[in-house]
Order: C-alpha cells, then sequence, then structure tokens
C-alpha cells in the first residue's frame, strides 16, 4: 500500500524531499497493517524556496489493484497537508514535532476512516529555505479498499 499525491493524482509535489520514492509517492506503509488495523505513512517534506502556504492532498492506493478512495468514496482531498514557510526564526520553535505512535484516540477509528495528520499545518521557519519538515499521516487499512475490480 502506498501513500500518493492527488489533486491531481500522483502528481508531483512541490514538498516532494529527496527521500521519497518519486516526487509523487512520498511512501509505503511503515509496517504490515491487517484489514481494520491502523497503519502510519511518515515521511519527509521540503519546504519550497518561495515564501506562502502550500497544500498538498494524498491518497492511499493498493498498486494494480485500486486507489482506497475509488472503493470507499472517500474525495482525493480527504487527506490534506498545510505547509506555511515562513522567515526564520533564532529557535527552530516553528518546526512540527510528530510522534512516531499515533495517540490511543487516533487508533480507533472506523473502518476506512482516515484520521488525518499528525500534525495539520507545518510551519518551517528553518535558518534556509529549502529544508525539511516531517508528517506523520495515519489512515485504517479496510479490507474492501483493496479487493480487485469484479471480485
Amino acid at each position: 500500500t502506498f501513500l500518493l499525491t492527488t489533486e491531481p493524482r500522483g502528481e508531483d509535489s512541490l514538498l516532494a524531499a529527496s527521500d521519497w520514492q518519486t516526487p509523487g509517492r512520498p511512501t509505503n506503509v511503515a509496517s504490515v497493517t491487517p484489514p481494520g488495523e491502523v497503519g502510519a505513512f511518515p515521511f519527509s517534506i521540503r519546504a519550497p524556496d518561495s515564501l506562502g502556504t502550500y497544500t498538498q492532498s494524498f491518497g492511499l492506493v493498493e498498486v494494480f489493484v485500486a486507489w482506497f478512495g475509488d472503493d470507499l468514496g472517500q474525495a482525493d482531498d480527504a487527506v490534506k497537508l498545510t505547509v506555511h514557510v515562513v522567515e526564520p526564526t533564532q529557535t527552530g520553535a516553528d518546526r512540527c514535532q510528530i510522534p512516531v505512535v499515533p495517540p490511543e484516540d487516533e487508533r480507533k477509528v472506523s473502518r476506512g476512516a482516515v484520521t488525518g495528520l499528525g500534525c495539520a499545518a507545518v510551519r518551517i521557519g528553518a535558518k534556509t529555505r529549502g529544508t525539511g519538515g516531517c508528517a506523520l499521516i495515519v489512515v485504517a487499512m479496510a479490507a474492501a479498499a483493496v479487493r480487485r475490480r469484479g471480485a
């Protein structure tokens, strides 16, 4: 299961970091996740060189099977990451800190529901623009989302 950019699907992202698999595909699920359980998709981001607000939408896909949104009826912009690129601060206090394990309340989600981002808005205020931040997208994995068409 992969995390890909959406709006439009698979388009290169302005937030793509060097560790992304492609500029439109940040990461795979972090570990094997049975149906109905919560999967994590940690990845880094790179702030664009220009100040401003950048929004990137993401969706899940099971390669050669289906986009999760197609089977579950979720909009392609159901999971969004908004990054505010601001002038640098002296302390670096604008950096987002995201737990590796989602809080307990984020693990209790309905089948196929997207719980959202570990940090919905990331303010990047590094000493030089073009430096990174972090994101953690947490979703519930659903068996229905990966069944083959016509199955």
